[in-house]
Formats: C-alpha cells, sequence, structure tokens
C-alpha cells in the first residue's frame, strides 16, 4: 500500500487570508496593550503590583548598585535601579513607585527602565523561587546552585557566570528552550502511555489515545511554561508544539518553514511584546536553521540527521 504524502496547509491565496487575520488579530491585540499602557501612565508615579524576576548589583558609573527586573501586573516588564544594601526579593511580589511620565508605548512593549521605590513587600514567594532555592540547598558552592538553577527553572545567571558559560560554548544547553521541552515531553509521553494505555484497553477503547496524551502532556508543558513565568523561547516552543501536533493530527507536514512561520506568526498576532524579544527572535532563527539543514540532507537516514 502506497504510503500517504502529508500537505502544506496553505496554498498562497489561502496563506494570504492567514496573513490578513493575523494582522486583524494583531491589530486587537496592539490596541489592548494600548489600553494598559495607558492605564499605567494615566498617573506620573503610579503604585503598581510587580513581580521580582532577577536582582543584581552591578557597578553603574563607579557606584555599586542593584538592579532589579521586575514583571508589573500587566505582563509588562521593566528595570528599576535601587540601593545596593537592597535584600534578595527575587521571586516576591512587591508594590512599587515607579517614574513613568517619560515612558512612551515602544518602551513600553520593549520592556523599559526607570527609577522606582518599593513601598510594601509581600511574604510569599512564586513557585519558580521556591523550586529554585530547594534546588540551591542541595549545593553548596555557588557556581552549581547558578548552573543547575539556570537549567531547571531558567534562573537569571550572574555576569560573570555567564561569560564563563559563553567562553565554553554551553550558553544554548542551560538556556530553557525547546529542547528542555522536547525532552520533558517525552519523559512525560514515556511514563504516562503505559497506564493510559490499560485504561483505555479496560474502560474507554473507542477513544484516540495519542491525543489523549497530547492534551495530558500539553498540560504539564503548560503548567512549567506559566511557573518559568513565561520566557520567550519557551513560549516560541510551546507554540510550536500545539501548532506542530494540530497539523500533525491532520496529515499536514509540520518539518517546514511554514510551521515555524505559523507558530511565529500566531503568537506575534496574540502576543506583540514579543517581536522585542531578542531570545525568542533568536530561539526561531534556531529552529529555521534546524528546518534548513533538514531541507538539504532530507535524504539521509533518520538517524543520521538526529545525531547531526
Amino acid at each position: 500500500m502506497a504510503k500517504l504524502e502529508r500537505v502544506d496547509l496553505f496554498d498562497f491565496k489561502s496563506g494570504v487570508l492567514f496573513v490578513l487575520m493575523l494582522c486583524i488579530i494583531g491589530a486587537f491585540s496592539l490596541v489592548y496593550e494600548y489600553r494598559q499602557f495607558r492605564e499605567l501612565t494615566r498617573f506620573d508615579d503610579p503604585l503598581v503590583r510587580a513581580s521580582v524576576i532577577d536582582q543584581e548589583v552591578r557597578l553603574i558609573g563607579e557606584k555599586p548598585k542593584t538592579s532589579i527586573k521586575l514583571r508589573l501586573e500587566n505582563g509588562s516588564l521593566c528595570r528599576c535601579v535601587m540601593s545596593p544594601y537592597l535584600r534578595d526579593l527575587r521571586g516576591r511580589e512587591v508594590l512599587v513607585e515607579l517614574q513613568v511620565a517619560k515612558i512612551t508605548f515602544i518602551d513600553y512593549l520593549k520592556g523599559f527602565r526607570t527609577r522606582g521605590v518599593i513601598e510594601e513587600v509581600y511574604p510569599p514567594l512564586s513557585l519558580k523561587e521556591q523550586w529554585y532555592r530547594r534546588i540551591a540547598a542541595h549545593h553548596s558552592d555557588l557556581r552549581m546552585q547558578e548552573l543547575y538553577g539556570a537549567l531547571f527553572v531558567a534562573t537569571p545567571m550572574s555576569q560573570e557566570f555567564q561569560s564563563l558559560v559563553g567562553a565554553m560554548g554551553l550558553s544554548h544547553i542551560l538556556s530553557i528552550s525547546g529542547y528542555h521541552f522536547g525532552i520533558l515531553s517525552l519523559i512525560a509521553y514515556f511514563f504516562l502511555r503505559p497506564p493510559y494505555r490499560w485504561l483505555q484497553n479496560r474502560y474507554f477503547p473507542y477513544r484516540h489515545g495519542n491525543r489523549d496524551l497530547f492534551f495530558i502532556v500539553i498540560g504539564i508543558l503548560f503548567f512549567y511554561l506559566w511557573a518559568l513565568e513565561f520566557i520567550p523561547p519557551m513560549v516560541r516552543s510551546f507554540g510550536m508544539i500545539a501548532v506542530g501536533y494540530w497539523l500533525y493530527d491532520r496529515g499536514i507536514k509540520i518539518i517546514s518553514v511554514q510551521t515555524l512561520l505559523i507558530a511565529v506568526g500566531v503568537l506575534l498576532a496574540f502576543f506583540p511584546k514579543l517581536f522585542f524579544s531578542l531570545g525568542f527572535w533568536f530561539s526561531s532563527f534556531g529552529v529555521l536553521s534546524i528546518f534548513i539543514f533538514v531541507r538539504y540532507y532530507e535524504h539521509w537516514k533518520a538517524w543520521q540527521i538526529f545525531l547531526a
């Protein structure tokens, strides 16, 4: 029996309509973001609740200062310079007074820098920080704490450790992205498949097993993505996994540049801030290079392509 070939999702005409639809969605998303921006800048010095993502003491103008990266309650990012004696607030929620009078809409989308004063610190730690502290508790060496924190929960590394890892050419291994998502999804599928098959054969043989397992695995991946606070490369990876399975389930070609463009287009339409994320674009171009490699070496055997 001849094997059915997978086809591309769009021809030129349907592709143009899809792009127009994404543009319309993108326009509504920008309007929503602009409303959020106007709400933030309604006062020159608003009090905003935010999560502390990163905190590090740096030399700024030959003086030590604490650089804090915040995720505001509306999802936007900003950096503030504060006292070098500030205690470690990573993973905590704070009430901060920001100076936003000179912030533009483009700055808001890109992630802006401003001055701020912390008015209140809320006690609960974020789930990400709780995981990191449990990991760090098993290692006495500071670099091992940074290494495993970056590898499993994407905690930011110090500038010194980043330089060391970059010199060894290991930055891409430690940066959580699609590679880690792929490993996690394979492990989850491997352990969930036997008990699910037993339950399916006994109670619901009419169900589509692979489809059900996909939704369970994608739920686990989304929880991981949420716990790590929606890191842009992981958002790209999650989008491609969802789009890739949707195409695969319908007999459409998935190892193609079109798949990548669909995922990137959908993510940008719904989340315009990703347009200004360097990590998102590096991640996307990394996948593009892999697809180009597969395209020109598709005559190789599968295990050769995997190793390469």
